[in-house]
């Protein structure tokens, strides 16, 4: 557990599901790409208060399972692929990324993914490939 003697006890690894993001925005009338914006949006606080405001030292966040890869329609998956490499390049290039030396591993069958997930990808791992 994280924390020191009389702190609040926390978990050492915290694990995050990206789901429901879709049925967000089709609850608010909104298409699904506005849903996946919200859901990355809310990811990044999230993220930042577990490791950086609670200390936690690990996140593991399940972002695309091949279901949804073979279930979803082009137009979705391709706003799905851009939000992931985004994020993914900004924790390659973010100084908070390597003041905390925050290693980044992404797994599943990356082979799958478009060149530029691929890409951003590799860049992340790479770019955080000393630390952890």
């Amino acid at each position: 557990m994280a924390g020191g003697e009389g702190a609040e006890r926390l978990p050492e690894h915290v694990a995050i599901i990206m789901d429901g993001n879709r049925r967000f925005a089709d609850s608010q009338s909104k298409p699904a790409s506005w849903g996946h914006k919200r859901g990355k949006e809310v990811l990044e606080r999230v993220a930042r208060w577990v490791l950086k405001d609670l200390g936690i030292r690990f996140l593991t966040v399940y972002a695309l399972s091949m279901e949804n890869v073979r279930s979803r329609d082009e137009k979705e998956l391709n706003v799905l692929f851009e939000l992931l490499a985004q994020g993914l390049e900004a924790l390659a290039s973010n100084e908070e990324t390597h003041a905390s030396r925050m290693k980044v591993r992404v797994v599943g069958r990356i082979s799958e993914l478009p060149d530029r997930l691929q890409k951003s990808v590799q860049r992340v791992e790479e770019a955080t490939s000393g630390y952890g």
